[in-house]
């Protein structure tokens, strides 16, 4: 990292510290360590660098013990509909059904997060879009009350004018709001989100930045460009310094294949870091965490968008019971370097920066 950037990143991560309290605050700095990845999260508040390797090493070790309890990451997909057609989306080709997840659902989910974990990274979204539920305000407002510290909303952005949709947002009190921008140009984002308004998104994005410094508040607002060569790579620079000249945090987001229920995109397109033909040696950070899909179901992974493989269902059996059963046995598969079939045909396997195979720094429940 450059200096203006490490003077920017420790200068967001003391507000974070203002923001959320002693504690909450070292979690989020062992979490972003553990699961640092340069790609994904190249410029936002949550990559530093630490130097001692002995430091690194015990920071690691200690996460992945500690997480073998409870996820530290759930996404929680209240939605699977959504309002654009989007070139990089698995909703294209998924089969299983749409829906809305029910309000008593979400409130178990919510309650056996905030009785293991209130600092457990919550993202509320999966392959909807979540400002299409009429209930995500009363959502957010129950998480909150509920403890939870962590919370992250990302949207497409289409829908944040309408109402004042955004000052509700953020009124919430959530930590994180993203917004999806994948070009810089009209023409480009349109490319690549089919029914988007370019307009509507960047007043949305400004709508929040406006709203957010003029009350003074610590929420989190980061910018997501979905890098997809061929169809907007064009505009990827030219993204980069809008977002810096404008002090927004952003990431870039690498295309996936989902599993191969998107074999139209092609794998040359994919980048280097997560192309399957790499001889990996490392187990995938995605099975840190988890994802409930709006019906209940808990696939392999976030990537498996279209249910492939489900591990378990939270209307019968808790979060924490399918965490230490199914899920841990393929995190002992992938820890042994065995990966199951489903993760042998996956292009987005995402090793980077993980312990080796069989480390020590696993705790040896997955080792054995």
């Amino acid at each position: 990292m450059k200096t203006d950037q490490i003077t920017m990143t420790n200068r967001k991560w003391q507000n974070h510290l203002k923001a959320k309290g002693f504690i909450p605050f070292m979690f989020d700095r062992l979490f972003a360590h553990a699961k640092s990845d340069s790609w994904q999260h190249s410029k936002n508040a949550f990559h530093f660098p630490i130097s001692d390797r002995e430091i690194d090493d015990e920071l690691s070790k200690f996460f992945f013990e500690w997480a073998e309890n409870f996820p530290p990451e759930i996404y929680i997909e209240t939605t699977s509909l959504c309002n654009l057609s989007c070139a990089m989306c698995a909703r294209s080709k998924m089969t299983r059904s749409n829906g809305t997840m029910t309000i008593d659902l979400f409130k178990n989910i919510i309650d056996e997060i905030a009785d293991n974990l209130k600092w457990c990274y919550v993202h509320m979204y999966g392959v909807g879009e979540p400002t299409m539920d009429k209930y995500l305000i009363e959502r957010l407002q129950y998480s909150i009350m509920k403890g939870l510290s962590n919370i992250i909303l990302f949207t497409n952005g289409q829908l944040l004018e309408e109402n004042e949709l955004y000052k509700k947002i953020v009124d919430s009190g959530i930590q994180t709001i993203g917004v999806d921008f994948d070009g810089y140009s009209k023409e480009v984002y349109e490319k690549v989100r089919f029914g988007g308004d370019y307009k509507k998104v960047k007043n949305g994005i400004q709508l929040l930045y406006n709203y957010i410094k003029k009350n003074n508040l610590l929420t989190r607002l980061e910018i997501a460009y979905h890098y997809y060569p061929g169809l907007n790579d064009e505009d990827l620079k030219k993204f980069i310094q809008w977002a810096v000249n404008e002090e927004l945090e952003y990431k870039i987001v690498p295309l996936h294949q989902w599993i191969n229920l998107r074999k139209d995109i092609s794998a040359g397109t994919l980048p280097e870091c997560h192309y399957d033909k790499i001889k990996h040696k490392s187990p995938c950070s995605s099975l840190w965490s988890c994802i409930v899909h709006w019906s209940g179901n808990i696939p392999i992974c976030f990537i498996d968008a279209n249910d492939q493989s489900i591990q378990g269902n939270v209307k019968s059996t808790r979060i924490q019971n399918i965490w230490q059963g199914n899920l841990r046995k393929i995190r002992k598969l992938h820890v042994q370097g065995k990966f199951p079939d489903l993760c042998q045909n996956c292009f987005s396997k995402q090793t980077i920066n993980m312990p080796k195979f069989k480390s020590i720094l696993y705790p040896k429940i997955l080792r054995d």
